[in-house]
């Protein structure tokens, strides 16, 4: 699976599972990317505003702040309006997808996601297109 167009992209992942925080990082790092952990959703938002990143892997459900106030913060700075935000999440409802979609996710990752439909969706949100 080709990952080199993470290589050099700065991605901050806000997600306080540590299990998935470190499997996110370490796919990543392996990439080449420059990735960033942040374990609440205020750290989230302070990162991003000393250096906004290319790309955010977000869980929806974060001490603090959640997912959901982070994205709408995350939107409203003019520094990180565009940046793409890709939401993971361990509740599976349609429902909940339109609503963070609706926020500004740029995609919803479901809780436990496959390699695959991370890598694809970190290439779309960059503008790589399809695998």
């Amino acid at each position: 699976m080709d990952m080199s167009f993470l290589a050099g992209k700065r991605i901050l992942v806000g997600d306080d599972d540590m299990e998935v925080s470190a499997l996110l990082l370490n796919i990543l790092e392996m990439a080449g990317a420059k990735a960033t952990v942040a374990h609440s959703g205020g750290e989230v938002l302070r990162l991003a505003a000393e250096s906004p990143p290319d790309l955010v892997f977000l869980d929806v459900m974060m001490p603090g702040i959640d997912g959901c106030g982070v994205l709408l913060s995350l939107r409203g700075e003019a520094a990180t309006a565009r940046v793409p935000v890709i939401m993971v999440t361990g509740r599976v409802e349609p429902s909940l997808t339109e609503i963070l979609k609706g926020l500004g996710a740029f995609a919803v990752l479901n809780k436990p996601f496959r390699l695959d439909e991370c890598v694809d969706s970190a290439r779309r949100a960059l503008g790589g297109g399809a695998a």
